[in-house]
């Protein structure tokens, strides 16, 4: 008699405590890994990784504000509200450099 079909796999889903998922949070932030290569690297599945990333600390109290110097005084070529917090773009910006930078801050 063939029992193939009352034996399943069951892949049970890992807890992580709190104070662990900070602590990979930290670890992956201090690297400057995107979070999909973290995630390949470290065998944690990218939403999750995410989503630990913000319900840990908000992006905006971890990243400091960076001004990038203008053309002239006062004048941008763009202000964008990101994840990580607002970004100015001088005017003599590459459009597909800062969308590449736009993705990358978004990302998570």
């Amino acid at each position: 008699m063939d029992n193939s079909e009352d034996c399943r796999l069951v892949v049970a889903k890992r807890y992580t405590r709190r104070g662990e998922r900070l602590k990979i949070v930290e670890k992956w932030r201090r690297t400057g890994l995107s979070a999909s290569e973290y995630s390949e690297k470290s065998g944690i599945n990218v939403g999750t990784l995410c989503r630990w990333g913000r319900e840990a600390v908000p992006m905006r109290e971890t990243t400091p504000f960076i001004e990038l110097p203008a053309i002239g005084e006062g004048v941008w070529g763009a202000e964008i509200e990101s994840k990580a917090g607002p970004v100015r773009l001088s005017a003599s910006v590459s459009p597909i450099w800062a969308a590449a930078l736009i993705r990358e801050l978004n990302q998570c």
